[in-house]
């Protein structure tokens, strides 16, 4: 989607952006490309450990995969 390319590409510029990190990672569960939204949760969970929408995503990407042991943590 033209809003994926533009939020990659923002990315290239400020990777330590943990708002835009989880902006791709919702973006990329959208189209059901949970693999990457998982990444891209836990990037912005790195840079901010203390952000309850990531977490809440994550969380959400891995019930889709049901994975649900990780999802609880």
């Amino acid at each position: 989607s033209e809003a994926l390319e533009i939020a990659y590409e923002t990315n290239k510029i400020n990777s330590e952006d943990f708002e835009l990190l989880q902006y791709i990672g919702y973006l990329e569960f959208q189209v059901n490309n949970l693999d990457k939204a998982i990444i891209y949760f836990n990037k912005a969970i790195k840079i901010n450990p203390d952000n309850i929408t990531s977490r809440y995503n994550l969380g959400l990407c891995l019930m889709c995969k049901e994975n649900y042991s990780d999802a609880i943590d």
